[in-house]
């Protein structure tokens, strides 16, 4: 494994996209590994119900990772996780399908409601919403569950535009309910409408920015 004692990693919870650095303090002859890292305490909880994590790590140049378990969790000054060995590394680089930041007003539906959001980013194939709603679910749908996406590029006053999508995770970051949404495909005109949008705004980008 190309992970060392002393090494820095970066740690992702279950359902909270913030990234807290670690510090590899332990390896196990069956790869397991003892990392330190100062989590809040509503990680921690959420470690009892939920023990998937995903670490990050620099080796050569490149952003490698794994996913893997909490097996167990130390409440020291700070706090030390026992992790699962890695079955498997892959490239962790960010994803490189092209992305423009928005600030549309939208509303995901699940064929009983909707909830009031905001669409943050999108690419060709996904985007990203942050809840506004004050319900404590936030997405109306779990992964892998349906629904509908509409959003209001320029004013509320029309139809907006719809797309049918998958969930393809919820989090949680600085306390709001965000949801990552893959755009079916049995919907042509707006996916070729999205992607002429994105196609735009990448062209215009300022160099640099």
């Amino acid at each position: 494994m190309d992970i060392a004692v002393g090494d820095s990693i970066i740690l992702e919870v279950s359902t909270f996209e913030d990234r807290f650095l670690g510090l590899v303090a332990g390896l196990g002859e069956d790869g397991r590994l003892t990392v330190f890292a100062d989590v809040p305490d509503a990680v921690v909880k959420r470690l009892a119900t939920d023990t998937f994590a995903l670490v990050r790590y620099a080796y050569d140049g490149r952003l490698l990772g794994f996913t893997t378990r909490v097996l167990q969790t130390l409440d020291t000054p700070g706090t030390l996780f026992e992790l699962a060995a890695p079955q498997r590394v892959f490239d962790a680089e960010e994803r490189c399908e092209p992305r423009c930041c928005c600030t549309f007003p939208a509303f995901v539906a699940n064929g009983k409601g909707a909830v009031r959001g905001v669409l943050e980013d999108m690419s060709d194939s996904c985007a990203r919403v942050r809840f506004v709603d004050d319900g404590p679910d936030g997405c109306p749908a779990e992964k892998g569950g349906r629904v509908r996406l509409t959003f209001h590029p320029f004013d509320m006053a029309g139809e907006g535009i719809g797309v049918g999508c998958t969930v393809v995770k919820t989090f949680m970051r600085n306390h709001a309910h965000y949801a990552v949404l893959r755009f079916n495909n049995d919907e042509p005109d707006a996916r070729k409408r999205i992607s002429g949008f994105i196609e735009a705004q990448v062209c215009c980008r300022i160099p640099g920015t």
